[in-house]
């Protein structure tokens, strides 16, 4: 189980480092209430709150322009709808959820050409607290089959653990499992019958055990992506 304690410690500054260069973002608070992110160059993202649940986040470029809308819809404090509209690339998905009483979540995933016309199924299948069962449709001469990812975790803290609705958002908006309060080690891809790695990281952690520095690996390239947390 991940540590408990240090309720109070948010992350305020983000640096990545990948093939692309380095990328910094600056997190800003009201209280445990993440209200934006901010870069250098002028691209920001506005986060708002219904009371204590994240219901809508927008990301802006440099001019202004909005690049993408996500919504966020609950019922009994957990998350039943995901709205993602990505005016930048063209993509517009969305997906309906369903908590069942054991914990896992079912869901359904829809995509359309414009924003008012998402209705086009594209798969479904169930979340767990360590895993995703996909349920892929027949494609041509490819059978239908349930694809597994698979994750561990580290028992130790999640930069954004104290961050206020996170832990009811963080599955969807990091297409991963249930599981937010720690940090995924490995992840691994179960298709007709054959596994494969698919992503390992490794952390260093500070004294409250959340990371200081995480380096996550995508297996097949060997590209390496390196995240540096620094907290209040």
């Amino acid at each position: 189980m991940a540590v408990n304690d240090n309720s109070n410690v948010l992350v305020k500054k983000i640096i990545i480092t990948d093939a692309e260069g380095t990328h910094n973002y600056q997190l800003n608070y009201d209280g445990n209430h993440l209200v934006d992110i901010r870069t250098p160059g002028g691209t920001h993202e506005t986060i708002v709150y219904t009371g204590h649940l994240i219901s809508e986040w927008q990301s802006f470029g440099k001019q202004g322009v909005i690049l993408y809308k996500k919504y966020f819809e609950y019922s009994a404090d957990k998350l039943v709808r995901y709205i993602v509209l990505n005016y930048e690339s063209g993509q517009f998905q969305k997906y309906n959820y369903t908590n069942n009483t054991d914990g896992s979540i079912s869901y359904a995933l829809y995509s359309g050409a414009t924003e008012t016309t998402i209705n086009n199924f594209v798969h479904d299948g169930k979340i767990y607290s360590d895993k995703i069962e996909i349920n892929i449709p027949a494609n041509g001469t490819t059978a239908a089959h349930i694809a597994t990812r698979l994750f561990t975790y580290d028992g130790k803290n999640n930069p954004f653990k104290n961050v206020t609705s996170f832990d009811k958002i963080y599955f969807a908006t990091n297409a991963t499992a249930i599981t937010s309060s720690e940090n995924f080690v490995s992840e691994t891809l179960t298709s007709f019958g054959q596994t494969q790695n698919i992503r390992s990281a490794s952390y260093v952690y500070n004294a409250a055990n959340f990371p200081e520095t995480a380096i996550v690996t995508e297996i097949s390239s060997g590209n390496q992506t390196t995240t540096n947390y620094l907290y209040n």
